[in-house]
């Protein structure tokens, strides 16, 4: 790929960024994020502490969200977590408790499939049955555990190279950064597995795999450089002596809205790049495209010149999308929405939630 291709590829891909308000969508994800953290993260600690232990795997996450968020907002999002992990009220407060901790789960990786939807500009098909949502769902849940294992997984590899720090700063004389770029390029891998994940089964859309590789390290590299810029804002701002008891709130809101618009950059990325240059990007059976319109280049034009041509013609089906996909005269015009799941069902709610609560029930005995 030439260096005009590379211009043009990273202007395209500020263009749709821009164009699809990625600061409104990250600033929406941020309060979902919020609602959702302590579910999300008690989930992930149910996981991680079935190896590390409950008391480990808390003490190990706050340590690492303290070298992103700072380390009063870590401990407030400690609090958070272990007023959420103590129900009150017997077997019915549990249940909603339960419930509770499921929807919030859910409901941010639901944000979060609305927006990629938004980015690879589809959207589910009118009229989806309730046994297609409720496997959608699953999913959702199947990728929360996922998420959990990976988080497992970068706990332990970052404890395993902690406790090589000293003997490689004995045996090396460097062994200090030895370690440290260890551990960035072991962070490296993890996120790009990460973000794969996402980019691939998130969205209703079908990317090949080589898309998705290259814009998840892409998005990897842009997201590690993000952090590490985030943490030196966040702990040598004055955001808690200026905010005062709302301080650790706003220092959370600021790193994941930051944050998302990283993710969301890294996703417009991998969807001009499988379109200009890949498999391109195509709706899933149960999904359909949010404007129609011809979806391909010409086929004379190659590299930044084919792009351009998607770009403008991209732009075209936006604007006039709405005439482009009109219906025909008496047809029936079919109610859509732009991205994202339907509400969850409720029956999925109380299911799910009496399961975990007899989990619960039985561990607390298993305990006392």
């Amino acid at each position: 790929m030439r260096a005009s291709d590379i211009l043009s590829l990273a202007k395209a891909t500020y263009k749709e960024w821009s164009d699809d308000k990625a600061s409104r969508l990250a600033a929406a994800m941020a309060y979902y994020t919020v609602l959702s953290l302590a579910p999300l993260l008690i989930v992930i600690i149910l996981i991680v502490g079935q190896v590390l232990g409950e008391q480990a795997a808390q003490n190990q996450i706050v340590s690492q969200l303290s070298g992103l968020v700072g380390e009063q907002a870590a401990e407030f999002i400690q609090q958070i977590v272990l007023n959420a992990s103590r129900p009150e009220g017997g077997i019915v407060g549990t249940v909603i408790g339960s419930a509770t901790l499921i929807f919030g789960a859910l409901g941010l990786f639901s944000a979060l499939q609305s927006t990629l939807n938004t980015i690879w500009e589809v959207e589910p098909e009118p009229g989806r049955g309730i046994v297609s949502t409720i496997l959608r769902y699953a999913f959702l849940l199947l990728i929360v555990g996922v998420t959990g294992l990976l988080v497992l997984a970068l706990l332990l590899t970052s404890s395993v190279i902690a406790g090589f720090t000293g003997m490689l700063a004995e045996v090396l004389p460097f062994g200090g950064v030895v370690v440290w770029g260890v551990n960035i390029i072991v962070s490296l891998l993890i996120a790009t597995l990460l973000f794969a994940l996402l980019f691939k089964f998130v969205p209703m859309a079908k990317v090949a795999w080589r898309d998705v590789w290259l814009g998840a390290a892409v998005t990897a590299v842009l997201f590690v450089i993000g952090q590490f810029a985030l943490s030196i804002y966040l702990g040598r701002g004055n955001i808690t002596s200026t905010y005062g008891a709302f301080g650790s709130l706003v220092a959370l809101l600021l790193w994941v809205y930051y944050s998302a618009q990283i993710l969301f950059f890294g996703a417009e990325f991998t969807q001009v790049y499988a379109n200009r240059y890949g498999s391109r990007v195509r709706a899933e059976e149960e999904a359909v495209p949010v404007a129609e319109g011809p979806a391909t280049p010409p086929e004379h034009l190659e590299g930044p010149e084919a792009g351009e041509a998607e770009t403008h013609e991209r732009a075209q089906r936006r604007e006039g999308g709405a005439e482009a996909a009109a219906p025909r005269e008496g047809a029936a015009v079919p109610e859509r929405t732009r991205g994202g799941l339907s509400p969850v069902p409720a029956p999925i709610v109380v299911v799910l939630a009496a399961v975990v609560a007899v989990l619960q029930a039985w561990r607390a005995r298993q305990t006392s």
